[in-house]
């Protein structure tokens, strides 16, 4: 604990903390705001937490691709400003010699980083679909009209995140997010819904996420013939069982399609995938 730490922790005092700190009427005002390149005068306020430099660099490149719409909150200590919201930002303006906008307030309480990150909430991936959906961008559309589609074939809407890896071609959450993901592989998903129909009455959960994604991946190896799979489909309902871990999936899939075959001809889908326990 450094000495400044350990100087103003005795100095709190623990009765009026509570009396005027917390319970104080006074309410933050901004009074100031601007623009500036100047970082030399910004500190991190007392108690932030610890700086995460991969996110704040993350933020400063996206500040430098689409511009900068966010402000950092502050409050003057002397000739310091002390950042007590935004200090990601700051350092992503600072690594990317970007300027930060900022506000200073003429007073903060003392446990102003808790009232304004207790009610924070990051948007989910569906959360974005949702927004991109209503702003009626096209790749959006197509997602949903997919996923409806599946609803009405499989009697279960598949979800987003197995749904981008069938069309995407890859594991594409961040990309979607940022906005920038693209159906490179909408052939692939339309046979992927064909095999999942044959599933469905195969198995009680065609369209449960972690199956999907599991035969997806499977087909993708170039090793799966449906064929095979659907002379073997009457063990289907004994092998494939509710869904654990992905690689579990995998491996109970696998079991059906190698089911009566010789050891010889056996497909380690596990082995293709580069899962450790391949065996």
């Amino acid at each position: 604990m450094s000495d400044r730490t350990r100087r103003l922790i005795d100095s709190i005092d623990i009765d009026s903390y509570l009396t005027d700190s917390i319970i104080s009427p006074d309410k933050p005002r901004r009074i100031q705001c601007g623009i500036t390149d100047d970082f030399s005068q910004f500190e991190d306020y007392f108690g932030n937490r610890n700086l995460n430099e991969k996110r704040a660099l993350e933020i400063g490149n996206d500040i430098v691709k689409y511009g900068n719409i966010s402000s950092i909150s502050t409050v003057r200590e002397g000739r310091k400003l002390l950042v007590w919201d935004g200090q990601h930002v700051l350092n992503g303006c600072r690594a990317t010699r970007e300027p930060v906008n900022y506000d200073v307030y003429d007073k903060v309480p003392d446990n102003i980083l808790t009232l304004k990150n207790k009610h924070t909430k990051q948007w989910t991936l569906n959360a974005f679909h949702e927004h991109f959906c209503r702003r009626k961008f096209p790749v959006a559309l197509r997602l949903e009209r997919f996923m409806i589609k599946s609803k009405e074939l499989l009697g279960k809407r598949i979800e987003l995140t197995a749904t981008l890896r069938m069309l995407g071609g890859s594991y594409s959450n961040q990309k979607y997010k940022d906005n920038e993901f693209k159906i490179t592989h909408s052939e692939h998903g339309n046979v992927m819904m064909e095999y999942l129909m044959d599933f469905k009455e195969w198995v009680r959960f065609p369209a449960d996420s972690k199956f999907v994604q599991s035969l997806n991946e499977i087909v993708k190896t170039g090793l799966y013939d449906h064929n095979v799979m659907k002379n073997k489909s009457y063990k289907a309902y004994g092998l494939i069982n509710s869904p654990l871990r992905q690689e579990d999936t995998v491996r109970q899939i696998q079991d059906c399609y190698n089911y009566g075959r010789k050891k010889a001809n056996h497909v380690n889908f596990l082995e293709a995938l580069g899962y450790r326990n391949a065996r």
